[in-house]
């Protein structure tokens, strides 16, 4: 197995190849790079197996260099490399087919197992690739299809599809299962096993996406679609309720070659989003979504002035009231799924632009929760209650953090930190002014705050840099001398610390 290494660190990267190369004497090194670019060059190059990339890195960013590789024809594996569990980058990583990571410092044992996983994985896109079909298992097989490139993709359906008659139909049956998709998939396997059996369909295999909580089934019968529907419906739901599984968004896909099945995992979300407006009763299909007469849903700006009310009172009783106001409006009436997402988004953004404007700590914590990024993967209108409601038991959780009765010395420290953060900050100096040693007020503010004075300062100062630098306009040495850094490379090295970016790297980032 042919491995490069992409990672600005060098430490980082030289200590990974040694690693690997202790695992397992044929797992080859056959590159490093310290940037993006450099790895898209010898990516094409070399022609690994595998890459591992690191998020974080100058030119172009880890998950960039994995597009520009995908581009330019070659398809190896990837592990991303992350100090950082960010929500964003993951749901950005999926939809580039890379589901393996490997979170910083990496250990002896999580890289032995990812490297078996992957080592596995390779193997299979290459029987895949060979039509070896009789080793491959026909759920690998339908994960291929639904999951990899279109070359791959065609390859895989011809493997699945090789006794197929032409006269039959084929189908795809997909299960939304949710973020609780682990409770439930023993009983959904039974359900399914049962429909299979009860029918006797030519080819039948299933499929857990487990990144999407998708349950994807393929088909072939001689059954019509109508036919198939009825099935579905009074036989499958049928099942699944028997086993106790309930709360299932189920969709059906006609499917009449490899051709349509180019972009069949996108359409299978397209249908599954429509049961926001439809509800899980129904299996949602072309046909039932075009008979609906949707409205066009517009913004609401009553009920985000009372939730604005709500939060400016602490008053989140009543917030959680606003939010199920919010869902009986989009409940009114047949919404086109994406504007309701989309009226969700910006009442949550509402929210948020809110509190940046007088509670800037309280915004970062909110936001850095990735709610705007689920909102946005949401399947059902209960989802998006419950990411709304969770929003306000963050906002109420962190409010009564911030609002803990401090020590009269610790509260005069941070009120200290906030009005003097750009100037030059001394401990001896507040401690000096309070008439107590530097060491006491160290103690009390670490044991109250829960982090040491410098460590609040830093990030404070920080947090403040990335409003200046997404909104002033202000150049980035500029920036740093308003949050007290006069020294553009120590700045810079701050910054990096806490965001994982450099201040040019984050602009970058939140203009995409």
């Amino acid at each position: 197995m042919k491995i490069l290494i992409v990672e600005d660190e060098i430490n980082a990267r030289e200590g990974l190849a040694e690693l690997i190369s202790k695992i397992n004497p044929k797992y080859q090194v056959c590159g490093q790079a310290a940037d993006g670019e450099e790895g898209v060059r010898l990516a094409k190059t070399l022609q690994p197996d595998l890459i591992f990339v690191d998020i974080h890195m100058p030119k172009l960013s880890g998950l960039d260099m994995i597009e520009h590789v995908r581009q330019s024809g070659c398809n190896p594996c990837f592990v991303i490399l992350s100090g950082y569990a960010d929500f964003k980058f993951a749901q950005r990583s999926i939809k580039l087919g890379v589901t393996e990571y490997l979170l910083k410092p990496i250990t002896y044992d999580d890289l032995t197992i990812v490297l078996r996983q992957m080592e596995q994985k390779i193997s299979l896109k290459q029987q895949i690739s060979s039509g070896v079909s009789e080793l491959v298992p026909q759920d690998e097989i339908l994960k291929t299809i639904l999951l990899q490139n279109k070359k791959e993709a065609e390859t895989a359906f011809s493997i699945l599809t090789n006794n197929i008659s032409e006269a039959e139909n084929m189908f795809l049956i997909n299960l939304y299962l949710g973020k609780t998709w682990a409770e439930d998939i023993d009983q959904i396997i039974v359900a399914v096993n049962t429909f299979k059996n009860q029918y006797g369909f030519t080819t039948c295999c299933y499929s857990l996406l487990d990144q999407y909580q998708f349950f994807t089934v393929f088909v072939n019968t001689s059954s019509p679609f109508a036919e198939m529907l009825k099935r579905i419906k009074y036989s499958l739901l049928f099942s699944l309720r028997q086993e106790g599984v309930k709360d299932v968004v189920t969709s059906l896909l006609y499917i009449n070659g490899s051709l349509a099945l180019d972009g069949a995992l996108a359409q299978l979300q397209r249908l599954s989003r429509w049961s926001i407006v439809l509800g899980s009763h129904e299996v949602i299909h072309e046909g039932i979504i075009g008979k609906v007469n949707s409205n066009h849903c517009s913004y609401p700006q009553l009920i985000e002035n009372e939730a604005l009310v709500a939060i400016k009172n602490n008053d989140f009783d009543r917030l959680l009231q606003v939010n199920g106001d919010l869902m009986a409006y989009l409940s009114s009436q047949a919404h086109d799924p994406d504007q309701v997402i989309e009226v969700c988004n910006s009442y949550v953004f509402s929210i948020l632009f809110f509190l940046r404007g007088c509670n800037l700590n309280l915004y970062y914590k909110i936001k850095n929760n990735g709610i705007l990024d689920m909102i946005q993967n949401s399947y059902t209108m209960a989802e998006l209650k419950n990411y709304l409601d969770n929003l306000v038991k963050d906002i109420q959780e962190q409010s009564r953090h911030d609002t803990i009765t401090y020590s009269l010395l610790v509260r005069k420290t941070v009120n200290y930190i906030k009005e003097h953060y750009a100037s030059r900050l001394s401990l001896e100096e507040i401690a000096q002014g309070m008439r107590v040693t530097p060491e006491y007020v160290s103690h009390l503010f670490t044991k109250e705050i829960g982090k040491s004075f410098s460590n609040y300062v830093r990030e404070f100062r920080i947090n403040i840099a990335k409003e200046l630098i997404m909104d002033s306009g202000l150049k980035m040495y500029e920036v740093g001398e308003m949050v007290g850094y006069t020294d553009p490379k120590y700045f810079h090295k701050m910054f990096k610390e806490v965001t994982g970016f450099s201040p040019k790297e984050y602009l970058i980032m939140v203009k995409k």
